[in-house]
């Protein structure tokens, strides 16, 4: 893990011929989802949010 977090495979449930990264904040946990290709944000992960 890095200063910045760590990022996961995701799965891109808006554009599966896609792929997606989960970015994980190092501090919070909180995560967001990005899409590979058109760098749309497509989810953000609540604080109390399991994954």
């Amino acid at each position: 893990m890095t200063s910045k977090g760590k990022s996961f495979e995701a799965i891109n449930m808006v554009n599966k011929a896609n792929g997606a990264t989960r970015y994980v904040h190092p501090n919070t946990g909180q995560s967001v989802v990005i899409d590979n290709v058109t760098k749309e944000l497509l989810h953000v992960g609540g604080s109390a949010f399991k994954y």
